[in-house]
């Protein structure tokens, strides 16, 4: 949500989502897999990040460098 694409690829990369390379990780196709069901779970806290500005202050909050 927060549409910086470094900021994405750093994400994807400390959860095992993609490589440096920025090919698919180990782990990309379960996420992938289990990411829809999280999302009709979770749409309370999606809501809460929906813009640039909210889903970048949660992701600098949470994501420890």
């Amino acid at each position: 949500m927060t549409t910086d694409q470094e900021l994405i690829r750093r994400v994807a990369v400390r959860m095992g989502l993609m490589n440096e390379d920025f090919t698919p990780g180990d782990e990309y196709e379960q996420f992938v897999t289990n990411h829809v069901g999280w999302v009709l779970r979770n749409t309370g806290f999606i809501r809460s990040i929906s813009t640039e500005e909210k889903a970048r202050e949660y992701v600098n909050d949470n994501l420890p460098d």
